[in-house]
């Protein structure tokens, strides 16, 4: 659960969609830009990252948080849209000089020269294969590779709206929309076996935007029942919508919480989840799993702040004069437990650009970004032309390790 001032989001969402280049300036502008919408994983204590150089690379990098060490693992010309790895192999999927369709690769995690693998997307790899899929106009199928060689398996034949969305331990979960009824459709495939299972599929109340149809953007297991998201980016703004589901595994059956999401992820702790109130950055709700209760709650997050909830605690992120400040509090409360400072980091600004600063978790780090946005240049409108992100990593305690830009 994320919030920031309605014109913070715009800006951040809107980087997206830009057709313009956006350079930063100095040393940042050669080693590139790492956007918070970029690809980034954490595998075996390191971080996989990448620094974009807008029309010209995207490098995949490794970062050691505990001793600071970066290494360049690979290189692409175009944007790289996957990063997986297992068995200290990376396999990361970038999309077709032409334009069309996208190739995945695999490369030793110590770096090498990349080896083209399949066409299509990479979504997973464990023992049993490696998993992707390829898209075309009308349908969207899903392999699966050996490592041992041979033909390649089609596992299943979706339709073009057919999405992997993650996978929770062994088990891989797939979204897709189908009309005549209109649906909204959750499938699951436990690795090795020979085809998904289709486990929930919603009636949806009336005809979406056959154009911007909704897709699953999430989901989370808790308590032995199944709990996913589906929505659709609205509007000039692009503003998340989207509708929270619970799937009762023993039940088969589907009933919707709420259609008052506002960001694609299921933030959860113990048996609650927490998602804020549209239009509002003071005003939050907790759902119980358990009693099924939704409570309302207040949390005041001013416009200089950034709200987000993590495991059993929620944090607000802040830019002072000379410093980032991080504070923690119990989830669902105004501010129980505070910690003040829980994080803080010396930061110098420059008194002619902006900043702002969040938080996330990513594996066993918390990452704080610190985003510097030049709004005198007229050139970009009212988005603001993106200098850099800053990304601090710390532990779980946090400790600051190190940094990455």
């Amino acid at each position: 659960m994320k919030s920031k001032p309605l014109k913070k989001i715009t800006c951040i969402i809107l980087t997206i969609l830009l057709t313009v280049v956006m350079l930063n300036t100095g040393t940042a502008q050669a080693a590139g830009i790492v956007y918070e919408y970029s690809k980034m994983i954490e595998s075996d204590g390191n971080i996989y990252y990448i620094p974009t150089v807008e029309g010209s690379s995207y490098n995949i990098y490794r970062l050691n948080p505990k001793t600071g060490t970066k290494t360049k693992i690979a290189s692409s010309d175009t944007y790289i849209t996957a990063l997986v790895t297992y068995n200290n192999t990376l396999y990361y999927t970038s999309d077709n000089a032409k334009g069309t369709g996208s190739t995945t690769y695999s490369v030793s995690l110590d770096g090498g020269t990349p080896q083209t693998l399949s066409k299509g997307v990479v979504c997973y790899a464990d023992k049993s294969g490696i998993y992707y899929t390829i898209e075309n106009e009308k349908n969207c199928l899903l392999y699966r590779k050996s490592y041992t060689g041979g033909k390649d398996v089609l596992i299943y034949k979706g339709n073009s709206s057919f999405k992997y969305i993650k996978n929770i331990g062994s088990t891989l979960y797939f979204g897709q929309y189908k009309g005549s009824p209109f649906r909204i459709e959750l499938l699951s495939l436990k690795s090795g076996k020979a085809k998904p299972a289709l486990l929930s599929s919603l009636k949806l109340k009336a005809e979406p935007d056959t154009d911007n149809p909704p897709a699953i953007s999430d989901v989370v297991s808790i308590k032995g029942n199944l709990y996913y998201q589906y929505g659709t980016y609205q509007g000039s703004g692009s503003f998340w919508y989207g509708t929270l589901v619970k799937f009762d595994t023993a039940a088969k059956k589907s009933t919707v919480i709420t259609d008052q999401m506002i960001v694609p992820s299921i933030s959860y702790s113990g048996s609650s989840i927490y998602f804020d109130e549209m239009q509002s950055t003071y005003k939050h709700h907790s759902y119980n799993v358990t009693s099924g209760k939704l409570t309302t709650f207040t949390c005041p997050v001013s416009d200089t702040e950034y709200y987000n909830v993590i495991g059993s605690y929620a944090y607000k992120a802040s830019v002072n004069k000379k410093s980032i400040s991080v504070s923690r509090f119990t989830a669902g409360t105004k501010n129980k437990n505070l910690k003040k400072d829980f994080i803080k980091i010396p930061y110098t600004q420059n008194s002619k650009l902006s900043y702002t600063a969040s938080i996330t978790s990513l594996g066993q780090y918390f990452l704080v970004p610190v985003e510097c946005v030049d709004y005198n240049d007229s050139t970009y409108g009212w988005r603001g032309k993106i200098i850099s992100i800053k990304w601090y990593v710390t532990d779980h305690n946090g400790k600051i390790l190190t940094h990455f830009e």
